[in-house]
Parts: C-alpha cells; sequence; structure tokens
C-alpha cells in the first residue's frame, strides 16, 4: 500500500518544504513504529532539523500522517484526498474535514443512528493515530521537543473540541428532548504537559426502543509526567474550577436561569479561575462547561468556555470569557495583558471605577433582561481584570531584576515623577472635572488592553467597554524617559421617562511623559482629554417625539521643567459644553435649539532666583543648553 509521504511526493501542489520532509523520512525508511533516533544518519538528522524548525513543517508532517488514516477509510478514496477542500488549511481543520465528510457520506447512504455513531467513532479513532504518528516519526527523528509537542497538542485538542460539538449537535437531534451537561477542561504545564479532563451526562429519548436513555462519560488524560509540584498547581485549578462547575450546574435547573444568580451577591456565580494559579509551574488553562434542554430550535443552550494563558517567552498573558444562552452572547470579555507590572492599588481602583460607572448608567431606574445579570457580570470581570494584574505582579518579583534593567529604569523614572506630583508644595495640578477618572501620574500596573460586552446595542442594558494602557521606556546618553497612556472608552444605552432611551458615550485619554538624570526628574508633559456624548429620545405622545443631546469635551494640559533649581510650569484648560433639542411630529422637526458654552483658562509659573541666573554667566551657559536637550530628548519620547 502507497504511504501517503508518497502521495505528498507525487502531489504536483506540494511544496518543497513537504517534499523535502516526505524525501527525507522515505530516503531512511522511518517507520510509523521506529522509535529509535540512531537509525538516521547525521547528515539527515541535521538536514530534517533545518526542515522542521518551523511549525509550518510540523503542520505538513501531521497532514500526511490524516491523509493517510483516511486513505485506509471505507468512505472517502485515497484518489479524492487530495483534491478535497481546504486541503492547505491547518491540519485540524483538515481533521474536522474528513470526520464530518465521512459522517456526511454515511449519511447519504442511509445509515443509521448506531452506524453513524459508528462511522464518527471511527473516523476520531484515526485522527488520534495520525497525532500519534506525527509524534513517533519526529521523536524517531529526534524532533520531538517540548515546543513541537506543544504544538501537535493544542492541534489535536482543538480538533477535539470541534468534534465535541459535532457529536453533540447530532445525538441533540437524534435522542429528542434531552437533558444534558458539559464539561471540559484542560491544564498546560511549564514543561509543556497537558492535563484534559472531560465530563458529560445526559438523559434522552431512544425512538426505536421507546426508552429513556442515561449517559454518563468521564476521561482523563495526562500527556507527559507530572512533577509533584505540577500536581500541587493542579490541584489548585481543579478546586477553583470544580467550585465554579458546580454554582453553575446547581443553577441550571428549570428554565429562564441566570447563570449570573440575581444579582443581589446571594450564590452569585463567580469566575475566580485564576485565584492562586501559579505561573511558576502553569501556562495555560481551558475551560468548557454547558447544559441543554433540548428542543428543535436548542434555545435553552447555555454555555461558557474560558481560556487563560500565560507566555513566559514573550512575557505576555491573555484572558478570554464567553457566555452563550438562549442562542445569543449574553456576556463576553477579553483582556491581553504584558506579565510585568506592579499591584498598584491606587491605580487598579481607577480602571474599576471606569466599570462602575457604566453600571451606574444603565441602572437608574432599569427594567431589562439584563437587569439582574449585570452587577455580577462586572463583578466577574473586575476579578479577572485583578487576577491578571495580580499575576504579572507575582512574576515580576519572582525574577527580580533579571533581564529587566530597561523596564526597571522606566520604574524608577515613574516612581520619582509620582512622588514629586504627590508631595512636591511646587507642583500645580490640572483642571480636573468630576467626571473624568484617570489622576495624574503613572500607573505601575501591567500594561494591557481590554474589553468587554453586555447584551445587543439596541437593548436596553448593553455595556460595552474597552480599557487600555500602553507604557514606553526610552534611553539615551544622559536620560531615561518614559510614556505612558491609559484611556477608555464606554457606551451604554438604558430606558429613560419610561418611553424612552438613554445613550451616553464616555471616552477618557491621559498621557504622561517624562524624564530623569540622576535620579531626579527634569521634566514632565501631561494631558488629560474627556468627552461625553449624551442622548435623551422619549415619546410624548400624539406622533410627537423629543430628542435631546448633549455633548461635553474637555482638554488639560501641564508642561513642567525644573532645570537647575529653575521650575517652570505651564497649564491650559478648555471645555465646551453643546446641547441640541428636537422636538418632532413623526420624522418632521416642529422646534429644534442649541446651547453652547466655552470655558477656558491658562496659568504659568516660574519659580527661581532670577537674580542669580541674571548675574550668574556660567549658570546661564550651563542652564540653557540644558532646557534645550532635555526639550529635545522629550520630543523623541
Amino acid at each position: 500500500m502507497k504511504t501517503a509521504l508518497e502521495s505528498f511526493l507525487r502531489n504536483p501542489v506540494a511544496s518543497d518544504l513537504e517534499r523535502q520532509i516526505s524525501s527525507l523520512a522515505l530516503s531512511d525508511e522511518v517507520s510509523l513504529s521506529a522509535r529509535d533516533p540512531g537509525v538516521l544518519s547525521a547528515q539527515t538528522r541535521e538536514n530534517f532539523t533545518s526542515a522542521v524548525q518551523d511549525y509550518a513543517a510540523v503542520n505538513k508532517l501531521l497532514k500526511q500522517q490524516l491523509q493517510q488514516q483516511f486513505a485506509n477509510a471505507a468512505i472517502i478514496p485515497e484518489e479524492q484526498l487530495v483534491a478535497i477542500p481546504g486541503y492547505d488549511a491547518k491540519a485540524e481543520e483538515l481533521a474536522v474535514h474528513f470526520v464530518t465528510s465521512n459522517f456526511q457520506q454515511g449519511l447519504n447512504q442511509g445509515s443509521g443512528a448506531d452506524e453513524l455513531t459508528e462511522i464518527i467513532n471511527k473516523a476520531s479513532e484515526n485522527v488520534r493515530t495520525a497525532y500519534s504518528n506525527t509524534s513517533s516519526i519526529l521523536e524517531a527523528l529526534g524532533q520531538l521537543g517540548p515546543e513541537q509537542q506543544s504544538f501537535i497538542s493544542k492541534s489535536e485538542h482543538k480538533v477535539e473540541r470541534a468534534l465535541t460539538g459535532f457529536a453533540e449537535d447530532y445525538y441533540r437531534s437524534e435522542r429528542g428532548d434531552s437533558d444534558k451537561q458539559l464539561f471540559e477542561l484542560s491544564v498546560t504545564t511549564r514543561e509543556g504537559d497537558v492535563v484534559h479532563i472531560q465530563f458529560s451526562s445526559g438523559q434522552g429519548y431512544d425512538h426505536a426502543s421507546g426508552n429513556i436513555l442515561d449517559s454518563f462519560e468521564l476521561s482523563y488524560e495526562v500527556e507527559g509526567e507530572l512533577s509533584e509540584q505540577e500536581h500541587q498547581a493542579l490541584q489548585g485549578i481543579f478546586s477553583q474550577v470544580g467550585q465554579m462547575a458546580d454554582d453553575y450546574f446547581s443553577r441550571s435547573q428549570g428554565s429562564a436561569y441566570n447563570v449570573f444568580g440575581n444579582g443581589t451577591g446571594d450564590h452569585d456565580f463567580t469566575l475566580d479561575v485564576l485565584k492562586g494559579f501559579d505561573t511558576g509551574q502553569l501556562t495555560g488553562v481551558d475551560l468548557s462547561i454547558g447544559v441543554w434542554d433540548g428542543g428543535e430550535d436548542d434555545l435553552m443552550t447555555d454555555r461558557l468556555d474560558y481560556s487563560y494563558a500565560f507566555d513566559v517567552k514573550n512575557r505576555q498573558q491573555s484572558l478570554e470569557f464567553d457566555w452563550v444562552s438562549a442562542g445569543a452572547r449574553q456576556v463576553s470579555f477579553a483582556i491581553d495583558s504584558s506579565a510585568i507590572g506592579r499591584l498598584d492599588e491606587a491605580q487598579l481602583a481607577q480602571y474599576l471605577e471606569v466599570i462602575d460607572n457604566s453600571h451606574h448608567e444603565v441602572r437608574q431606574g432599569q427594567v431589562s433582561s439584563y437587569g439582574t445579570l449585570t452587577p455580577t457580570a462586572l463583578e466577574s470581570y473586575k476579578t479577572a481584570l485583578s487576577d491578571v494584574f495580580s499575576l504579572a505582579d507575582q512574576y515580576t518579583r519572582s525574577i527580580g531584576n533579571n533581564g529587566l534593567q530597561s523596564v526597571n529604569d522606566g520604574l524608577l523614572t515613574a516612581d520619582l515623577t509620582n512622588e514629586l506630583i504627590q508631595t512636591d508644595p511646587r507642583y500645580q495640578n490640572m483642571a480636573s472635572d468630576k467626571e473624568q477618572v484617570f489622576k495624574e501620574g503613572f500607573s505601575l500596573l501591567a500594561d494591557f488592553d481590554s474589553s468587554f460586552n453586555l447584551g445587543k446595542e439596541d437593548q436596553r442594558g448593553h455595556i460595552n467597554l474597552v480599557l487600555k494602557q500602553e507604557t514606553f521606556s526610552s534611553q539615551s546618553l544622559d536620560y531615561t524617559g518614559v510614556e505612558q497612556t491609559r484611556a477608555y472608552d464606554a457606551a451604554t444605552l438604558r430606558g429613560y421617562a419610561e418611553t424612552g432611551t438613554k445613550a451616553v458615550e464616555t471616552s477618557e485619554q491621559y498621557n504622561i511623559k517624562a524624564a530623569a538624570k540622576g535620579g531626579e526628574v527634569l521634566a514632565v508633559d501631561q494631558e488629560h482629554k474627556f468627552t461625553r456624548a449624551e442622548q435623551k429620545s422619549a415619546s410624548i405622545g400624539g406622533g410627537i417625539s423629543r430628542e435631546t443631546q448633549t455633548v461635553t469635551e474637555s482638554i488639560d494640559t501641564s508642561s513642567l521643567r525644573l532645570i537647575e533649581d529653575i521650575w517652570t510650569q505651564d497649564i491650559s484648560h478648555k471645555k465646551d459644553t453643546t446641547t441640541e433639542s428636537k422636538t418632532l411630529y413623526g420624522a418632521e422637526v416642529k422646534y429644534q435649539s442649541r446651547i453652547s458654552s466655552h470655558e477656558a483658562g491658562q496659568t504659568s509659573t516660574l519659580i527661581a532666583d532670577m537674580d542669580k541666573l541674571k548675574s550668574d554667566k556660567f549658570m546661564r551657559e550651563k542652564y540653557a543648553p540644558e532646557l534645550m536637550k532635555v526639550n529635545q530628548f522629550m520630543l523623541k519620547i
């Protein structure tokens, strides 16, 4: 029988990389069971090492093995393999295509439920064999390192997730009314070991026998060998996830339930999965839990997906959460963050205030389908955000000064700037409106980019949030510079005057940059922008409605220089507010008004011994060049 590798050599669309892998493997007669790396020549090993350095090579090898397995299957003829759709796709996409194609052909041939189930099981077995064979080949070639093993494991897990959903959909459509629970957990360690736990239970109706069927499946799989430290780290995750699953399933019985509880704090659902997460031993966790009550449209299907990854190499972390209920996405959020940062409680409080303000906007007189879940959903988001910052703090402390000199220089400059702003009596704060959240100074939290979404944009109770922080450090021969931007955008929609709506969009951006030399701050520039757009609409009756829109924009700036004991600070303030009102009869505007207000101000501060500067030529010659150099450096930050 021709192997898949031979088929690839004859495939006209195969890349040079594919042919190289294929020819290398064939030339040394690498069998699927070969596990002795000594069977290969040194030159072949060196050539193959070059070929598989890219993950794409491993992906191609996976697809070769998938081809071979499904060439041996009864459903898809070998001659059709090279022409199938998705040939150039990822290995996991190709695997899912093979399985679903087998299943579809079984349907076309009139196979029964048991036969179709067997087709799915056999095709899934072929996929597992292909992945196992790929690992065996790479191991025989001495190329199965932790990164390759992790790549293969993640790819196979994606296939399992996809096929699980496919099989579940078929099960529900065949078995009729059901009450089923699903739980999947995957945890990855620093060493690349992966632990998979799957659990499902359900009750269905067998049309052929007329009997009620109860099912229960549990699987536990470990890829790799776990150390004692890894076991301990895993126990912490299992404890948190187990409590969450218990809370979720206990409240998912019956109809019209809310996974996030009643919003009062009593037995509210929690997403505190990362509490005690050991970044020294673990790098990621993926969790899916769900229930459904059956029905043709499966409207009561409820599913939570939670994923967290800690990338040690790039010092980054990411978290994603998604809750779908009754066929619609209810709550989702994502956090991408650096793994470097301190747990700055004061700055964290400002970001949490943004989240609380969004709730305040929608809860006033709010009656909506989101009214009960909003408080707990936002609390879960706040918890996740706090956990991410805590893990960054934990990791930063664990590595100390190792490879972080530029970061530490930036933190030192930020610390010096914050101390100056908070303690120097000469410093004058910029103007600040009550609605503004960000305070002056640097945040020492890990940089991040985060989003939160609750409900649909056109439904009352909707909340959409985007929060972001970016920090950059600069270094010259003389100065250390830091620039940071903190920003958020918030959009909410709530009920207004019983028959109308109130939409509010708020954005705020605070930018600060500073330069330091020899442990002293020489320059600080700040800019604070704030915008609030509020639109109210209400029906008066008789075809008459009223719309009001108020837009407020403000911008504040501050420029500070502290050179040779000469202190200068310039502050500017500008604020504009515009209100437009319309009274409409149908679509026709009957009355319209516009009111605008404007305020502005500017102050300059000079603190210096001007006589000394005027009479001391040496001081003048030292001050002016230094000021020019600092100003030029600030432009480069």
